[in-house]
């Protein structure tokens, strides 16, 4: 396996030979930095280029630039699965795959209170607010999100919490941690649009502060170079 200058906490769950890697992101970790600069709690600690959407480095010893392009992101507090690619190629064809919906994405989310019913579908129309260097997303205008839930156990306690599956039909900022919230079902440890006072409670209970979003599964089909390739990577992660 070739090396990378991963950041401490990353690992690499699976690969693929034309090109594809599955990387392990720990909560607290950037997906890349946010300016064209190293920064040392990202993804890969390497340079990485915003308008190519791509790290790159070389080896100590080596005048050979290596590259890797980012084909998904996740918020820092969020932890589990992101996709690279080690050439534009295949970058791109990763990316249709994303952008044309044929990705399946799945996420486990520990959210206040019991959840009902216990399966369905979520779509909300979302829109991203900027104000003064902050990002927001709040229902009501916007584009349409749709999610796919799923309670997989529900467990009493000083904050009464469900464990959820959330697969994600779109990937718009924030989705997930919107569309919990907008239900009065905030995902635990949420800082931004979470219940404070009840984060505070289930911290102070369990010793959890974390956002307790993971990102589990994905599996994407594509076609490169005339054959169809499937890659899956599971990393699974307790959350309760």
């Amino acid at each position: 396996m070739a090396k990378y200058p991963l950041h401490s906490g990353v690992k690499i769950v699976n690969s693929h030979p034309e090109g594809i890697i599955a990387f392990y992101k720990p909560e607290g970790v950037l997906s890349h930095p946010n300016t064209n600069k190293i920064e040392k709690k990202a993804l890969l600690i390497a340079t990485y280029d915003l308008d190519k959407e791509c790290y790159s480095w070389k080896d100590e010893g080596s005048d050979v630039e290596k590259v890797l392009y980012l084909n998904n992101r996740l918020d820092g507090p969020t932890s589990g699965i992101i996709i690279g690619t080690l050439s534009f190629e295949m970058h791109e064809a990763v990316k249709k795959a994303f952008t044309e919906r044929h990705c399946e994405k799945e996420y486990c989310a520990l959210v206040k209170g019991r959840v009902y019913p216990k399966r369905g579908i979520w779509q909300d129309r979302l829109k991203r607010e900027q104000s003064k260097g902050r990002l927001t997303v709040s229902g009501g205008g916007g584009t349409i999100c749709e999610t796919h839930y799923e309670s997989i156990r529900y467990k009493d306690g000083v904050v009464p919490v469900t464990l959820l599956k959330l697969m994600p039909k779109t990937g718009r900022t924030h989705q997930l941690r919107v569309q919990c919230a907008m239900r009065k079902h905030p995902i635990m440890g949420d800082k931004k649009y979470g219940d404070f006072k009840n984060n505070r409670l289930y911290a102070k209970s369990t010793g959890n502060t974390r956002l307790l979003l993971h990102a589990s599964k994905v599996s994407i089909p594509l076609v490169f170079r005339g054959k169809t390739i499937t890659f899956k990577a599971k990393c699974e992660k307790a959350l309760d």
